[in-house]
């Protein structure tokens, strides 16, 4: 009867572990060396997409050369239009990383496939384009 039981929860167990599938509606969260590596290689088409999240008064500041700025508020209304294909690579970042997170997942309900999120660039050691000093 104990071998029934056992048999029985190791078998219930095992159903519930199954590994979770990555699906083309995931994004990756990258490291921000991974970012600039991608920015900087053939690793991706050049036809990438540095996505600044950040308000428009933040990006007007400084920002990563070549970004482009859709606010996190903007994204549901104006991404398809700025972004038609869907299979783009977007590179996704903002201040800290909390807005780039939320537009990341919001691209990703839109059905956008290639997305990356490399945080903010509160941390980013690459360089920025400074436009108030």
């Amino acid at each position: 009867m104990k071998k029934i039981i056992y048999i029985i929860l190791l078998s219930i167990i095992l159903s519930g572990c199954k590994d979770k599938e990555i699906t083309k509606n995931d994004y990756q969260v990258i490291t921000q060396e991974k970012a600039y590596e991608m920015m900087t290689s053939n690793e991706i088409d050049e036809n990438f997409i540095i996505l600044d999240v950040r308000n428009t008064e933040e990006f007007a500041e400084s920002r990563i050369d070549g970004s482009i700025n859709v606010p996190l508020m903007s994204i549901e209304n104006k991404i398809e239009t700025i972004i038609p294909n869907k299979n783009s690579t977007i590179l996704v970042y903002c201040k800290s990383g909390v807005r780039a997170k939320l537009a990341s997942e919001t691209l990703v309900n839109l059905g956008y496939t290639n997305v990356y999120d490399f945080g903010g660039i509160d941390t980013w050691s690459y360089g920025l384009v400074n436009l108030i000093e």
